[in-house]
């Protein structure tokens, strides 16, 4: 009995993460829809330069496809093998950290059965195949901090770190706090970090706590140029926090380019996908 209630408890985790997949995929494909008739009337755009890139990023929109999707389960492996095998297998396992300063929690999350509650600053780089080499890319996350507390969100790309090591050698990476008080995209090359860009966030106030955001970053390029873009998802729609950030000598490695997140002392992560060309 105690076996089939498992199995049964099993079963119904993987069905919950396929209907979460299948509805992230049509998201996805409705906001190139969206992001399509737009274009062809110029809606929301005021210099042709906006028009060019933006056509460049509808482009890339339609060669993305979702590389990784992390639960932070702990059954490992799960006794139901995903209809999706982009549904990573297991949280201990599936990344690269920084520090041991983590856990995982079976009270709070998103979806069942845990979330990653961070101990202490953490950073982590994604180590799954097919994730580990993203010149352009996308990382989208929930993220939870407690009331009374902020957190310094920390989101790496082009992070040229070997598989099974963490390192901040060579890599872009954005700091920003959730009262929208810091805000910095920051560039590292043979350890010599450089400030990309720092101003103001579109934030009006500060991000809510003690309730799960969801946010995202996404790197492409336009006529060589790395394009970065961070945006939170509120009142059902995705707004941008900041103005686009670019770089016009973008650097990446030959083989290894890999992404990631990271925060502070309890701050939680749930429900991370990878997108990738």
């Amino acid at each position: 009995m105690e076996f089939l209630t498992y199995r049964d408890r099993s079963a119904a985790l993987n069905i919950a993460l396929e209907r979460y997949v299948a509805r992230r995929l049509s998201d996805h494909h409705l906001e190139v829809l969206s992001l399509e008739e737009r274009l062809k009337e110029y809606v929301g755009f005021r210099t042709e330069l906006e028009v060019k890139r933006e056509i460049d990023y509808l482009k890339f929109l339609k060669r993305l496809k979702l590389l990784a999707f992390e639960h932070y389960g702990v059954l490992e492996p799960p006794l139901m093998k995903p209809l999706y095998p982009i549904i990573l297998p297991a949280a201990t396992t599936d990344w690269d950290f920084s520090a041991t300063s983590w856990n995982l929690d079976t009270v709070l999350y998103v979806s069942s059965p845990s979330s990653l509650r961070l101990t202490g600053t953490t950073q982590l780089l994604c180590k799954y195949t097919g994730t580990t080499n993203l010149l352009e890319g996308r990382v989208i996350n929930y993220f939870y901090i407690p009331s009374g507390y902020s957190t310094d969100l920390r989101e790496n790309w082009r992070n040229q770190a070997a598989v099974g090591s963490w390192s901040t050698t060579n890599r872009y990476y954005r700091r920003f706090r959730n009262t929208g008080t810091l805000w910095e995209v920051r560039e590292v090359v043979a350890g010599v970090d450089t400030l990309l860009f720092n101003g103001t966030s579109y934030l009006t106030g500060a991000m809510p706590v003690a309730t799960w955001n969801l946010v995202r970053t996404t790197w492409w390029l336009s006529y060589a140029v790395l394009m970065m873009r961070f945006e939170w998802f509120k009142d059902g729609s995705w707004q941008k926090l900041v103005a686009d950030c670019s770089d016009s000598t973008p650097t990446g490695g030959a083989t290894v380019n890999r992404c990631g997140i990271g925060g502070d002392n309890l701050t939680r992560f749930d429900d991370t996908e990878i997108w990738g060309p």
